[in-house]
C-alpha cells in the first residue's frame, strides 16, 4: 500500500513541477529573480528524480524514512517561502510552489501518520504566511490575503491528516487480510491432519491426562484457525463456545461445529440458538451417552432464515414416551420460541438424535 502511494506521489511531482516550470518560464520577465525561482524548481526536480527512482526500485522503503521525508519537506518549505522573494504570485496569481505541497503531504501521510502529516501541512502553511509577510500585502487586500493563507493552511492540514488516516486504515486492512489468508492456508493444511489426529488421540487413549492435553491443544488450534477470540458474539463464536462448555463438562463428548458463510444472525438470535445448541449437546452427553456430535449452521432455503442442526451418535429415545413440552423438545423449543423460531427433534431408539432449529428471516434480522 505504501509503495502505491509513493509511486502515485512520484508521478504527481512531475505533473505539478511541469506546470510550475511552465508558469515560471512563461512569466520570467514579470517576476523578480527568475533565476532563483528556476533554481529552486530545479532542486525540487532533482529530488523528484531521486524519489521516483526509490519508489520504482527495491529500495522504496527508504523513501518512507523520516530523513527522506524531512528533505522533501525542507525543499517544499523553501519553495513556498521563496514566493515572497520572487513575487510570482503577485505577478501571475500563481504561487511558485503551485500544487507541489500535495505530493509531500501524501508521502508524509503514508510515512508518518495523520498527526505528523497534519503538522507538515501546518509547517507549509506557516511558510505561506511568511511569504505573504515578506512580499507585503497591497492596501485593501489584507483580509483577502490572510483568508487565502489560512485556507491554504487548513487545506494542507486536512490533506495530510486524511491521507495519514486513510493509509493507516488501509495498512490495518492489508495486515488483517494477510493474516486471514495465512490462517486459511494453515487451516487447509491442518484441518484434515493435525486436528483429526488430536481427536483420535483424545478418543483412543486410556490416559486421562493425555486426553486432556490433546483436547486442550485441539481447542487452542481451532481458536487460532477460526479466530473466535477476535469476533466475540458472532454466530460461529457463540456456537463453538457452547460446544466447548459442554465438552468441558462432559469429557467423553467431542463436538464438531461448522458454520457456512451464508449463516447470519442478529444478537438476539445468536443468544437463543447458542443456548438451544448447548441444551441439545448436554442432552446428547447426559442422556444419550453420545461420544460425538456435529453442529451445522446454514441458510434455510425454505424461509431464507437460519437453520441449525445438532446430530449426535447417542442412544436416542422414543419421542412417543416424552410428553409434549417436556425434556429435550421443551427445553430447546422454549429457548428459540421468543426469537420467532421453532425446534424439531428427530430421533429413534438406538439411532442417535437430531435437533433442528429454524429461525425465519424476519426474526433472524433482529
Amino acid at each position: 500500500m505504501e509503495r502505491s502511494v509513493l509511486v502515485g506521489a512520484a508521478w504527481l511531482r512531475w505533473v505539478v513541477l511541469g506546470f510550475a516550470f511552465a508558469v515560471t518560464v512563461g512569466n520570467r520577465d514579470r517576476i523578480r529573480q527568475p533565476a532563483v525561482a528556476l533554481a529552486l524548481l530545479a532542486a525540487m526536480a532533482v529530488w523528484a528524480g531521486i524519489a521516483h527512482r526509490l519508489a520504482a526500485g527495491d529500495g522504496w522503503r527508504l523513501a518512507l524514512r523520516r530523513e527522506a521525508v524531512a528533505v522533501e519537506v525542507a525543499l517544499v518549505v523553501a519553495l513556498v517561502a521563496a514566493d515572497g522573494f520572487v513575487l510570482q504570485s503577485r505577478a501571475t496569481g500563481q504561487h511558485l510552489a503551485g500544487a507541489v505541497p500535495i505530493a509531500v503531504l501524501l508521502v508524509a501521510g503514508a510515512a508518518l501518520g495523520p498527526w505528523w502529516a497534519a503538522g507538515v501541512g501546518f509547517t507549509l502553511g506557516l511558510a505561506r504566511l511568511s511569504a505573504e509577510a515578506v512580499a507585503g500585502v497591497p492596501v485593501g487586500r489584507e483580509g483577502r490575503e490572510l483568508l487565502a493563507s489560512l485556507s491554504a493552511i487548513a487545506v494542507w492540514m486536512v490533506v495530510g491528516a486524511v491521507t495519514g488516516g486513510t493509509c493507516r486504515l488501509l495498512r490495518r486492512a492489508q495486515d488483517d487480510l494477510a493474516e486471514a489468508r495465512a490462517r486459511e492456508r494453515v487451516a487447509a493444511d491442518l484441518h484434515d491432519t493435525v486436528l483429526q489426529a488430536l481427536a483420535v488421540v483424545e478418543r483412543r487413549t486410556t490416559d486421562p491426562e493425555v486426553a486432556k492435553v490433546a483436547r486442550s491443544a485441539e481447542r487452542d488450534l481451532r481458536l487460532y484457525l477460526f479466530g473466535d477470540d477476535r469476533d466475540p458474539g458472532t454466530l460461529p463464536a457463540a456456537l463453538r463456545a457452547a460446544a466447548v462448555a459442554v465438552e468441558e463438562r462432559w469429557g467423553d463428548l467431542h463436538v464438531s461445529v461448522t458454520v457456512t458463510p451464508d449463516a447470519e444472525a442478529g444478537p438476539a438470535t445468536v443468544r437463543a440458538v447458542a443456548a438451544a445448541v448447548g441444551e441439545a449437546l448436554t442432552n446428547a452427553a447426559k442422556h444419550g451417552a453420545a461420544r460425538s456430535a456435529v453442529v451445522l449452521a446454514d441458510l434455510d432455503d425454505a424461509t431464507n432464515g437460519l437453520l441449525v442442526t445438532v446430530r449426535d451418535d447417542g442412544t436416542g429415545f422414543d419421542p412417543a414416551l416424552v410428553p409434549a413440552g417436556h425434556g429435550l423438545t421443551g427445553s430447546v423449543h422454549g429457548r428459540v420460541r421468543d426469537a420467532g423460531g421453532a425446534a424439531e427433534v428427530v430421533t429413534a431408539v438406538g439411532d442417535g438424535c437430531e435437533v433442528r432449529v429454524c429461525i425465519p428471516h424476519p426474526a433472524n434480522l433482529r
